[in-house]
């Protein structure tokens, strides 16, 4: 077969769309009749909510964005930050941060659990993703076809700041991110582990795409969750341990905010 024919790799990204996220909430607010909200610049983008909001909310003045766009925003340190529970996948997601964008949001830095190929990284365990394996469709329409798509610079330099100052220890590498979870095989999981992938995830390489193409930035702290780096798969998960996840993932959060505080500190706005 000639890969040529193939749709998804004929994507080009030059090519204008027939319809953009801002137009379709212009649309929108035509047809309601009320008016497209602003957000902040900087967004915490989450796909496992994991307690966070509960969190937030007891630590900081939390306000809606706007009755119908409900995401909540807060205050750290007299900078504004959006908290945004994206679907699971990287089609959904990408609308989901598309239309953000499309609103003011500048800089995505995506939080959540994702699966591990490395035993080493536990349920404790920080990783930072440098890049993504594309093993998904969305980011073909933003970008040309590679193997990996990059996490910004920028991101990823305030992020590792963070957890050194923090002296919050952490694993960084590659991250693939898949469409089909149920299709991870034995031999992609020992391909992959020996070219650096360490986590398993549905979203990173949409949003690191699409943020691109979008003159955005994207980045992503991620907390180890189940394993595929045995010979079976395990979930990991233990009977009693609710309270040291729920302190890890909160960790995770706090760091989250640093970051984006840092980049704040450093002019990024």
């Amino acid at each position: 077969m000639n890969l040529k024919h193939v749709p998804l790799l004929r994507s080009d990204p030059t090519e204008e769309e027939i319809l953009t996220p801002r137009k379709y909430l212009e649309k929108w607010s035509e047809f309601t009749g009320k008016q497209i909200p602003e957000a902040p610049k900087y967004g915490i983008f989450t796909f496992h909510y994991m307690g966070l909001l509960d969190y937030l909310k007891e630590k900081f003045d939390v306000q809606l964005l706007d009755e119908n766009f409900p995401y909540p925003i807060f205050s750290y340190k007299g900078l504004e930050i959006i908290f945004v529970h994206i679907p699971v996948g990287g089609a959904a997601a990408a609308m989901t941060v598309e239309e953000l964008l499309a609103i003011g949001v500048k800089y995505v830095l995506l939080y959540g659990r994702a699966g591990v190929l490395d035993s080493r990284i536990s349920r404790k365990s920080f990783v930072i993703p440098q890049k993504a394996l594309r093993e998904e469709g969305v980011s073909y329409h933003y970008m040309k076809p590679s193997r990996y798509v990059n996490a910004s610079e920028i991101m990823l330099e305030a992020i590792r700041g963070v957890f050194r100052a923090e002296k919050v220890d952490f694993y960084e590498g590659a991250t693939w991110t898949t469409d089909a979870p149920y299709r991870e095989t034995f031999r992609k999981i020992r391909e992959y582990r020996k070219e650096g992938v360490i986590t398993v995830e549905m979203e990173a390489a949409s949003v690191f795409a699409l943020s691109h193409y979008r003159n955005a930035h994207s980045g992503a702290i991620l907390l180890g969750g189940d394993s595929v780096a045995e010979e079976e798969w395990n979930n990991r998960r233990k009977k009693g341990d609710k309270e040291e996840q729920k302190f890890y993932n909160q960790l995770g959060l706090e760091l989250a905010i640093k970051s984006l505080y840092q980049l704040f500190r450093e002019g990024n706005k």
